[in-house]
């Protein structure tokens, strides 16, 4: 076992720290570079050990099914969720600062099945700090994204359309990652699809907006209209975050 407490992002003779050992052990612990509070964080490239790790830290229950057998002795040292979801923020604006990235985006789904938690909350953050950040790896919104924070020099947010009401003209967004700049307020809710981790449920209150998306296979077709937003009722089978956009014009 490498302890590599302190050592987040260092090499040895052009190794990285972590990868020395069967394992490698870096804390999050308050008085750390990187810090959540409280946890850590363990590497390890074999997927037997990672297996026995995951399954250790959580009184060895086996989470793969519907039941939990306990096949060994295991503790109850899992860091919360919410403290998670900070340290996904803290290493996700590390690669950002590192790289000088102007935007960034992210496979959420593989921290969801790796990991146990999700991006929501860290995406968010990175939009509120003017780094405009979406999910599930989505190169074309998170162009979007890119082009309309350039272009009106505000906090941008990434909606997956839930509906299109053509004849009303509204179309209802939702995701649960909203910037809280743009929010009257807020909840901390599971992340909608996989029940867990850290989704934001934000209130945005009603004003005018603008709704762009780029797409075709060479960013060659343009959506834009005007519109309003306007509150709805929230629904727990949607991502958290629930608006509807009464759009000008055709909608198609």
């Amino acid at each position: 076992v490498e302890d590599c407490a302190q050592s987040h992002d260092a090499e040895w003779d052009g190794q990285r720290v972590g990868t020395f050992g069967d394992f490698g052990c870096f804390s999050l612990q308050q008085s750390k570079q990187i810090t959540t509070g409280d946890g850590g964080i363990v590497l390890t490239d074999d997927d037997e050990l990672w297996d026995h790790a995951v399954r250790f830290h959580d009184k060895y229950y086996d989470r793969t099914g519907q039941k939990r057998p306990v096949e060994r002795i295991g503790i109850n040292y899992r860091m919360s969720e919410l403290q998670g979801a900070v340290a996904i923020y803290a290493a996700i604006r590390e690669l950002v600062d590192e790289h000088h990235l102007a935007a960034f985006t992210i496979r959420c789904f593989d921290l969801v099945t790796r990991i146990q938690n999700t991006g929501c909350y860290a995406l968010s953050r990175l939009n509120d700090e003017r780094v405009p950040a979406g999910c599930e790896g989505d190169l074309q919104a998170l162009f979007s994204l890119y082009l309309g924070s350039l272009l009106s020099r505000q906090v941008t947010f990434m909606g997956n359309v839930t509906s299109v009401d053509l004849n009303g003209g509204k179309i209802h967004l939702a995701h649960c990652t909203c910037p809280l700049s743009l929010a009257s307020g807020y909840a901390v809710r599971s992340h909608f699809e996989s029940g867990i981790g850290v989704g934001i449920a934000a209130r945005i209150p009603p004003g005018p907006c603008t709704i762009l998306r780029l797409g075709g296979e060479r960013l060659d077709r343009l959506f834009v209209r005007e519109g309003v937003i306007e509150v709805v009722s929230p629904r727990e089978d949607l991502c958290r975050t629930q608006l509807a956009i009464a759009v000008e014009g055709e909608i198609a």
